[in-house]
């Protein structure tokens, strides 16, 4: 990929937008940095699931975290970058990623690093792809803009830089430089870190290994998963969490009568591949037995901020707001809602009652699975 003149050609492209246009976006890159405020390292994980997900990849990587004089550096195996890729995280609702087994939301969750860096750098081994409003200012010299009309993304920069040999070797495919702002403290990117626990990883899947260095100090997650069993264990520094996922045994297929009323994005994805995963997952102890989690979340790979009722972690393809945080109205919510109640308090309550006999014994699954019968 001649890198340069893809950039090149983006910029011509992009510039002969109207100034009204080009403000609009510069406000709405601003927007999304405020919507994902604080989850800038679990994009950037996520964006790298993603890369390993493709179907031309499909493997397990990992992502190596390092914050180093001033600059965070996200560095990971996967797919690499492709132009399809570059369009995505530069505009805005323009996401390569067509099935639901992608997290990506339309591109829009690479913007969040703009919440600690006004420069980002995405190193690859054909050249960097610069995000840098002071260059781009200077393309815009005859026109009236203010600094904060600027858009960050949608007009990206060539460097030459490239991936170290050091780094194709150990199969790095890409590599994200952030050079922090003035205003951000090293102490909140430590912060933001720790606060990707292990529920956040666990639906994820296609990582290994997740690490995060700051001088001599080491945080690191391993990520270990048994498909027919449906066990995982997260091991975080010296501390082990095991979780379990109950499936029904066949994916459930969505009627064509609903996904003909979705939007288009969504209702291109479904009709490709019509039928979706429910997974209910589990806390288990040390001695495999199943525990109940407080305040559960409904999921899409990132927990929404709506309450499941239940003790534990119900994660489908639900189709959410840009932020991730709620559902919107659709029919389709209200089929997977549905094909959830009906899994709960049928296959499932016989899978667990088979496997977890002596859990399952405590009053409190049966309760909750009584609000769903009567």
């Amino acid at each position: 990929m001649d890198l340069q003149v893809l950039i090149k050609n983006i910029q011509t492209l992009r510039l002969n937008d109207s100034d009204a246009a080009l403000k609009n976006i510069a406000s709405s890159e601003k927007y999304l940095q405020q919507a994902y405020e604080g989850r800038y390292l679990f994009e950037l994980i996520q964006n790298v699931r993603d890369a390993n997900k493709d179907k031309e990849v499909n493997s397990i990587g990992s992502v190596y975290i390092e914050l180093k004089e001033n600059v965070l550096i996200v560095s990971n195996t996967g797919a690499a970058f492709n132009e399809k890729g570059i369009n995505s995280i530069t505009t805005i609702g323009d996401s390569p990623k067509d099935s639901q087994e992608f997290i990506g939301f339309k591109g829009i969750g690479f913007k969040s690093v703009y919440e600690i860096s006004e420069k980002p750098k995405v190193v690859t081994e054909w050249g960097s792809i610069v995000f840098d409003k002071e260059a781009t200012k200077l393309l815009l010299l005859n026109r009236n803009f203010s600094d904060r009309e600027i858009p960050l993304f949608f007009i990206p920069h060539y460097s030459s830089d490239k991936l170290s040999v050091a780094d194709v070797q150990n199969g790095i495919v890409t590599q994200i430089q952030l050079p922090l702002k003035q205003q951000i403290n090293i102490e909140s990117i430590i912060k933001a870190f720790e606060v990707v626990g292990v529920h956040q990883l666990l639906l994820l899947g296609h990582l290994k290994k997740i690490k995060f260095s700051h001088n001599d100090s080491i945080s690191e997650f391993e990520i270990t998963e048994d498909k027919n069993t449906g066990k995982v264990k997260i091991k975080k520094n010296t501390d082990e969490f095991n979780f379990k996922h109950f499936k029904p045994s066949n994916k459930i297929a969505i009627p064509k009568s609903i996904i003909d009323k979705l939007e288009d994005k969504e209702k291109e994805i479904y009709e490709k591949d019509p039928f979706v995963d429910i997974s209910l997952v589990f806390d288990l102890d040390e001695k495999g037995r199943i525990l109940k989690a407080e305040k559960s979340k409904l999921y899409l790979f990132y927990p929404t901020e709506i309450s499941s009722g239940f003790g534990f972690i119900i994660h489908s393809y639900f189709i959410v707001n840009p932020e991730r945080k709620a559902l919107r109205n659709s029919l389709l919510n209200n089929f997977l809602l549905e094909s959830i109640a009906d899994f709960l308090s049928t296959e499932w309550l016989a899978q667990a009652k088979k496997q977890h006999r002596n859990s399952f014994i405590d009053l409190w699954f049966l309760k909750e699975i009584r609000k769903l019968q009567f």
